[in-house]
């Protein structure tokens, strides 16, 4: 190759400068501008997105934010619950950092009788993070307070400062740290928010810092967020909401590696990805799944032949990293051997190993080249050495066999299928393959029609670029090209060379320093250009002839040589990457629909390439010139050609940019408009059974005490009490796994008997707590996995019911219905939960003669449950005056939600009824009760309409009655706060009841109208609203009606059915207003300003709590003149 020489007169001395190096060099200089210039791009993208998506996050579900701290506890469910419940043992701890971890490593809480290490079992590092984090602030809260308040009383004026740091309660704390809930939905929304943005910069980044692209990206990221679809974020502490924002991180690091392996900064790249995949395996169990597909589509890419060199290199040290990575966490975990068996470990050493075997094969080469042989027998050594370690470590590898079982269910069907793959299909399709109806979803996002075309080119060229590589460097007269660098070796400076490297590896130009000519170098004084131009000719001739070819070779050029493109740049080694990781993670979510969280947004980011305009300029010209090969047209230049093909490409740059903006506005276009429109409060399951269940057992067991019970409601006490659970949602562990089971064999045929036993010897427990959804048949869809399903997978079939009886004659029936002579005591029940206590010994013994023998062939079709159903003596006296009404204080509301609950699940009228007039008999004088009978007579029973006016009638009046003898015992107390009654927002209930009813029945008559007015104006509750409520803020209001339980989880009145219910009221006045003619008669008593009025700040109350709530739509045309449209909805989404 020439050399250009330099005579230095300083120095008077001659250096020698290749012209490679200056090349090099120039180029170095150019790409390191070039990477900070696409850096600073993507970090732009990064926190513009991450603003605009966590302050969606956060208005999404803002409402929840109102609630009590004990209503924000109960909202969570399951595995939800179970993990928040260590964060709340966290915050509401007096102890030192010590103590909490100390009790941290010996909980005997969790899975009683046993002590165990709940930081070496659980995925629990955040919940411990977030915890002191959020005791440091709150400290740091108080102080900050002080000095405020110190600094603001010598100001005088608004305080504009303390009003936008603080809200106006009266504990005067910050909005996020009001409640430890509060702080964790800020904590966990910013980080799912700064992930999304990592997605959109990668997008970014990978288009080589196009903004349309990464907005793109952030268009249809929106237009997947509905119905839980993109992620659940409405279930908080899901482990995937912390995880999947460090999943993206980690992987956006991996492809800067990839791009850039030799930068300057790649040892902190290696650093900080050691890093995040620490975090990923300390915060999801399933991470180690994602890190494998991480090393497989690395892998890959690395037998297909990319980059074979460098790959390689990658490879290795990202194997080492995650290995690593991998015994960090099995130390932060306390030696727990489970991660060390987990696939992760498996596939990396096998990997490594494959890798030395074919070296030692290969010995006598210096370097393993690349090629088919040596790839096709690199996977299959590889695939070997993988099953001969999971064969190898198979009989102490247990912790994990459900989740193969899962996947050998979904892929080979359910003759495969056993206890543990049918529990995590029951009650949902998460664990199941994708439904239909998520597929729907996402194809009107139109992710979908950009995606599956976008995947195929990608995929198609990552084809071709394995042929240029795998067969075309077996043809001398064809040189291989990537990243548009031809790939070369000039062997002498003075003559063109013919011999080209035939390595597909080497595309590095390089050239030999030890031999040149003196004719061609040059001194100083001469000009640059010669040197370069001189240079240039010589390529272009060796160029020239490299790729002339005979006639009888042309002819001959089989099919997959016509797809070889020796004259184009291969496909993106980074991009190629992130597509087959892709399709892992679309495989994945096929089977198992809960994973679509992993594969959508990556679908998103490949569909969002295709909005860079050189992106689709790369692709252009790719398949332009894979065309030309194919068909072997020469593509000629001349002058004649030049000023067209220039005219051409401003076309073809205009239509791409075209396309680009095209598809950027489709993204955004397809914003899921239902998400801004659907309530701004995420999943509830606070329920009045809940609640009541938990004020029953912290009221009347001791601190401590141990109950069995499922998973699920163990995870709620947890949680929410301070007894010991027995099972919980962590169903990796065998032991659990077990417990599950025996739990479940109740919802079969085991023997009481058994069950008695067992939970004497192995659980050392009492208690046993049931819930009515364990006993029953989910209505439905009638292919859903149900509990009698799961029931037929048990391992013990002794404990299976083998004639498949009928609901009532298994386990969970009959020790209710058997109650008084049997083995347990009823002790608390009310509508979904019922809780028994182990008879001691000697109370057995006095009934030995009535025990029921069980026959041993679990055959209880005899079982004569109908009569003992309507058997009061029997079945449900000893529960109701034996211990509801002794410590029972919502024994009269539980009576009767019990005998709504018999009619919704079972559909058995006569038991409701009988309940019913019980409970009307026992409890005469209670405004609860009688509401509920009339609403049975009215809607069930379909009684005398006569009677059941009487009965709604009554409910009021006894309302009233008790109201009233609540704001006396309040003024004689001297504490006016008793005036609001517990049952306040229940009675607005009541009165739209009353209304419903009577003008169904007699027509909107004006004895009808003046007895709903009379009702409505004078309720306190409304009263309240129409008054106090005007000049306070929200958090006032929001105090206030938590403070004095007029929103009270215990009688179902959240703030959505409060919101509700003064809507309906609200409504109804307004339209009594507009179509009644008789005005003139109302206004002798109310006046028509008191009704507008009334109605007006109704109306703006209901707004306030909950601006998309099912009434403010329906009846928004009503105040408002037209209905409401998507501008209305976005105000109340940003503003209200």
């Amino acid at each position: 190759m020439p050399y250009c020489q330099f005579n230095d007169d300083a120095n008077s001395k001659n250096h020698i400068i290749s012209k490679d190096d200056l090349i090099i060099d120039s180029e170095n200089n150019s790409s390191n501008l070039d990477n900070r210039i696409i850096f600073n791009k993507t970090t732009r993208m990064v926190f513009f997105s991450s603003i605009i998506f966590s302050s969606f996050l956060i208005l999404r579900h803002r409402k929840i934010l109102l609630r009590s701290y004990e209503e924000q506890k109960m909202s969570m469910f399951s595995e939800t619950a179970f993990y928040f419940s260590f964060y709340e043992d966290i915050v509401n701890s007096s102890d030192n950092i010590y103590n909490i971890i100390k009790k941290m490593i010996f909980d005997d809480r969790t899975e009683y009788p046993d002590v165990i290490n709940s930081l070496s079992r659980f995925n629990i590092y955040q919940e411990v993070i977030l915890g002191f984090l959020y005791k440091f602030l709150v400290a740091f809260n108080y102080k900050l307070k002080f000095l405020i308040n110190v600094i603001y009383s010598f100001i005088n004026g608004e305080n504009f400062l303390k009003n936008v740091l603080y809200n106006n309660d009266s504990s005067n704390k910050c909005i996020f740290l009001s409640t430890p809930y509060n702080f964790y939905f800020f904590c966990v929304n910013l980080i799912l928010g700064f992930g999304m943005g990592i997605l959109c910069g990668t997008s970014t980044y990978l288009t080589g810092g196009s903004y349309i692209s990464g907005l793109t990206c952030m268009g249809f990221l929106f237009g997947n967020f509905r119905l839980r679809l993109l992620s659940r974020i409405s279930s908080l502490p899901l482990r995937e909401n912390f995880a999947l924002p460090f999943i993206w991180i980690n992987n956006m690091i991996l492809i800067s590696i990839i791009k850039y392996t030799n930068n300057k900064d790649s040892k902190k790249k290696w650093a900080l990805l050691y890093f995040t995949s620490v975090i990923l395996l300390e915060f999801w169990q399933f991470s180690v799944f994602v890190i494998s597909t991480q090393l497989l589509s690395v892998y890959i890419l690395f037998l297909l032949g990319y980059e074979f060199s460098r790959l390689k290199l990658v490879l290795k040290k990202l194997i080492f990293v995650n290995l690593i990575a991998t015994l960090t966490s099995y130390l932060l975990h306390f030696f727990n051997y489970y991660i060390l068996l987990t696939p992760l470990p498996q596939i990396g050493i096998s990997i490594l190993l494959s890798i030395q075997i074919c070296k030692v094969f290969s010995a006598k080469i210096k370097e393993p080249k690349f090629s088919l042989f040596y790839s096709f027998s690199l996977g299959i050594i590889s695939l070997i050495v993988f099953f001969i370690l999971k064969f190898i470590l198979n009989p102490i590898s247990d912790h994990d066999t459900h989740v193969f079982d899962m996947l050998k269910t979904a892929v080979f069907g359910e003759k495969y299928a056993n206890f543990d793959t049918m529990i995590y299909k029951m009650g949902s399709s998460e664990f199941s393959f994708i439904t239909k109806e998520q597929l729907e979803m996402i194809k009107k996002s139109g992710v979908l029609f950009i995606f599956l075309p976008g995947t195929f080119s990608i995929l198609f060229s990552i084809l071709v670029d394995t042929i240029n590589i795998k067969i075309f460097k077996y043809r001398p007269n064809y040189t291989n090209v990537n990243n548009s660098s031809f790939s070369y070796q000039l062997e002498d400076h003075s003559q063109i060379s013919d011999n080209v490297s035939d390595s597909p590896s080497n595309f590095s130009i390089s050239s030999t320093s030890t031999s040149y000519s003196p004719k061609s170098t040059l001194t100083s004084n001469q000009d640059w250009s010669s040197c370069f131009e001189h240079s240039l000719q010589d390529e272009y001739l060796m160029y020239t002839r490299k790729n002339q070819t005979s006639s009888y070779e042309k002819k001959n050029i089989s099919i997959f040589q016509k797809l070889g493109n020796p004259n184009n740049e291969n496909q993106d080694t980074a991009i190629s990457f992130f597509a087959i990781q892709t399709i892992f993670y679309c495989l994945l979510a096929i089977i198992i629909s809960r994973l679509r969280v992993l594969a959508l947004p990556y679908i998103v980011v490949i569909s969002s390439l295709s909005a860079s305009r050189y992106y689709l300029q790369f692709i252009l010209n790719y398949y332009k010139n894979l065309l030309l090969n194919i068909f072997q047209i020469k593509y000629y230049k001349d002058k004649a050609t030049n000023s067209i093909k220039k005219h051409n490409n401003r076309a073809v740059s205009f239509v791409l940019l075209a396309i680009s903006i095209s598809i950027l506005f489709f993204s955004i276009l397809k914003f899921p408009f239902s998400e801004i429109k659907s309530g701004f409060i995420p999943e509830n399951n606070a329920s009045s059974s809940k609640s009541r269940l938990i004020g029953w057992i912290n009221s009347n067991l001791p601190d401590y005490t141990p109950i069995l019970s499922d998973m699920v409601v163990g995870a709620t006490l947890r949680l929410t009490t301070k007894a010991k659970i027995i099972t919980h949602p962590q169903y990796e562990h065998i032991k659990i796994r077990k417990r599950t089971q025996f739990m479940y064999s109740i919802s079969a045929c085991i023997s009481i008997k058994e069950l008695y036993e067992t939970m004497e010897r192995e659980y050392k427990t009492e208690y046993l707590l049931l819930s009515i959804y364990r006993c029953a048949f989910p209505k439905g869809d009638k292919n859903a996995i149900t509990m009698v399903h799961v029931t037929n997978f048990l391992d013990n079939i002794n404990h299976r019911c083998n004639n498949q009886e009928v609901i009532f004659q298994r386990t969970c029936w009959r020790i209710q219905l058997d109650n008084q002579s049997r083995y347990f005591d009823l002790v608390y029940r009310n509508a979904h939960y019922s809780l028994y206590k182990r008879k001691s010994l000697q109370d057995l013994k006095l009934f030995q003669a009535n025990i029921f023998v069980e026959d041993k062939s679990n055959d209880f079709s005899k079982f004569s449950f109908k009569r003992k159903l309507l058997d009061w003596n029997e079945s449900w006296k000893p529960w109701i005056m034996n211990h509801c009404m002794i410590n029972d204080v919502f024994c009269p509301q539980n009576i009767v939600d019990y005998a709504r609950i018999i009619i919704d699940i079972y559909n058995i009228i006569d038991v409701s009824k009988l309940l019913y007039e019980k409970a009307i008999s026992i409890f005469p004088r209670n405004s609860y009760v009688m509401f509920n009978y009339a609403e049975f007579l009215d809607y069930d029973i379909g009684d005398d309409p006569k009677r059941i006016f009487e009965r709604y009638n009554m409910s009021i009046d006894l309302y009233k009655q008790e109201t009233s003898k609540d704001y006396n015992s309040g003024i004689i107390k001297g504490n006016l706060s008793n005036l609001i009654n517990a049952n306040q927002s229940f009675s607005l209930k009541m009165i739209l009841g009353f209304i419903l009813f009577s003008e169904q029945i007699n027509g909107r008559t004006e004895f009808v109208i003046n007895k709903s007015l009379e009702l409505i104006f004078e309720n306190e509750l409304i009263k309240l609203i129409s008054s106090n409520f005007e000049f306070m803020s929200l958090f006032e209001i929001i105090e206030h009606l938590n403070s004095n339980k007029i929103v009270n989880v215990d009688f179902d009145m959240c703030f959505v059915s409060l919101a509700y219910n003064t809507c309906m009221i609200s409504s109804y006045l307004k339209t009594i207003e507009i179509e009644s003619r008789k005005l003139e008669i109302m206004q002798k008593i109310y006046p028509s300003w008191l009704i507008k009025t009334v109605y007006n700040k109704l109306w703006i109350f209901s707004k306030l709590l909950d601006p998309n709530n099912a009434c403010i739509i329906k009846y928004w045309s009503l105040f408002h003149n037209n209905e409401k449209n998507n501008i209305d909805f976005i105000y109340s989404f940003f503003l209200e």
